[in-house]
């Protein structure tokens, strides 16, 4: 008769994770965003939640690919920015506010986001004239 072991994977850290328009408490997911540079008009970022309140800090990077700026397109057809940063002991929400900066490029943009290495966010949006 053998026992057979098995593995059993540590629970899933995340319960939600949402990238989009921050409104009315809520995170409108939108495959379309318009290039609105005032955050007071339009606040764009992503939010986590987790099962319980975090008994350790976590480690959270994201990454954002958009089309490179017009003046640097012959060198490079994208830009991508890296951010890191920690989700503190106690939290039960992670809100992370991404800005538009006056000049930046219309088209496919992508959101990555990690917590603890694992991918939780990585999809495409499409950003548009305001």
């Amino acid at each position: 008769m053998s026992v057979a072991c098995r593995h059993h994977e540590p629970p899933r850290p995340v319960v939600s994770a949402e990238f989009g328009v921050f409104f009315g408490g809520q995170v409108q997911e939108r495959q379309q965003i318009p290039l609105i540079v005032d955050h007071t008009h339009q606040l764009l970022g992503f939010r986590l939640r987790f099962p319980a309140p975090l008994s350790r800090p976590m480690a959270l990077s994201w990454e954002v690919d958009r089309p490179a700026p017009k003046a640097a397109r012959n060198a490079a057809q994208r830009a991508v920015q890296l951010f890191e940063g920690t989700v503190p002991v106690g939290s039960t929400q992670f809100d992370q506010r991404l800005d538009f900066a006056p000049g930046d490029p219309l088209g496919t943009w992508n959101i990555r986001v990690r917590v603890d290495g694992e991918i939780v966010i990585d999809r495409p949006f499409l950003v548009t004239p305001p």
